[in-house]
């Protein structure tokens, strides 16, 4: 029987903490994005914004990833659909992928009964 991964005469190290795995590839995390202000805007602008500063990259996260973003839904004054904060701060640090919330105001529900 073979071994399919014998890394025992190489000198190769991994850092699992530096590197993201999509099932199919490991690719070295790219650090130092920062994190923009999405304050305001409407959520799926914001997450239109994620995708264009490349925080969001749907195509690295694999068959079996995890989304990133969480969203919290709360009553607000604030038009219905709008980012009202967001964790990590405006201009953190960030990875690729990396889990991030946002609070966003909810849309108005009405039930009616006959």
């Amino acid at each position: 029987m073979s071994t399919l991964w014998d890394f025992s005469d190489t000198a190769m190290t991994f850092d699992q903490s530096n590197y993201y795995f999509d099932g199919s590839v490991v690719e070295p995390i790219t650090p130092g994005l920062s994190m923009p202000s999405l304050i305001g805007e409407q959520y799926l602008e914001a997450l239109e914004v994620l995708q264009q500063t490349g925080i969001l990259n749907i195509q690295k996260l694999g068959y079996f990833g995890e989304y990133p973003v969480s969203v919290t839904w709360v009553e607000s004054s604030q038009a219905a659909g709008t980012v009202i904060s967001q964790s990590p701060a405006v201009g953190a640090s960030i990875n690729v992928n990396q889990a991030l919330t946002l609070t966003v105001s909810q849309f108005p529900i009405s039930v009616a009964f006959p």
